[in-house]
C-alpha cells in the first residue's frame, strides 16, 4: 500500500482509518507491531473487522475487498501440515475446556469458527466474531506469568455468559 500511495504505512493508517474513526494520535513504530491503542480504539477496530470494513455510516473498504486477505489454508512445508494464514488477521480458535488442542471443530470451540483476531507480543486481546456479534478487546503493556491461565478463564467466562443469555 505504501509503495502504491507513496506514503508510509503509518501515515496511511492515520489519514485513511484512524482520523476518520476519531482516534487521537496513535503511536506506531512499524506496520506490524508497536501500535499503542486505547481500549476504546482497539474496540472500534475490532468492530470495524466484525463489520468487514465499515464502522457506523463509514465504509472504508467493501466487504469483497475485506475478504481478500482473510485466512486461507497454506501448506507449511517444514512443519508437515496445513495452517490458516491471512494478512495481519487470523482465525481465532479458543478451545473449550477438555477439547483437543488445535481442534477446528465448531463443537470444540468457545466462539464461532469464523472468529477473527490478531495476536500481540504484549498480550493485548483482539477478537471479533461476526457470527456471534461479539467483540473482545483488552489493552495491556505486557503478559504476566499466569497470562495463559487467566486468558483461558476469561474467554470461558465470556462464552458461558453468552450461552446463558
Amino acid at each position: 500500500m505504501g509503495i502504491l500511495a507513496g506514503k508510509s504505512a503509518v501515515r496511511l493508517y492515520d489519514e485513511g482509518l484512524f482520523r476518520p474513526l476519531g482516534f487521537g494520535d496513535v503511536p506506531i513504530g512499524n506496520a506490524s507491531s508497536d501500535g499503542e491503542f486505547t481500549a476504546m480504539e482497539l474496540g472500534i477496530l475490532a468492530q470495524w473487522v466484525a463489520n468487514r470494513g465499515s464502522y457506523g455510516p463509514l465504509e472504508f473498504i467493501t466487504p469483497q475487498t475485506f475478504d481478500k486477505p482473510m485466512p486461507e489454508p497454506v501448506r507449511v512445508a517444514d512443519r508437515g501440515h496445513t495452517e490458516d494464514e491471512g494478512m495481519g488477521i487470523h482465525w481465532v480458535r479458543h478451545p473449550k475446556a477438555g477439547a483437543p488442542c488445535g481442534s477446528k471443530r465448531p463443537d470444540d470451540l468457545l466462539f464461532s469458527p469464523r472468529a477473527l483476531g490478531h495476536g500481540s507480543f504484549s498480550g493485548c486481546v483482539f477478537v471479533a466474531d461476526p457470527e456471534q456479534q461479539l467483540v473482545i478487546t483488552q489493552v495491556r503493556k505486557q503478559n504476566g506469568p499466569r497470562s495463559a491461565e487467566w486468558s483461558a478463564t476469561c474467554f470461558q467466562t465470556i462464552a458461558a455468559a453468552m450461552k446463558n443469555e
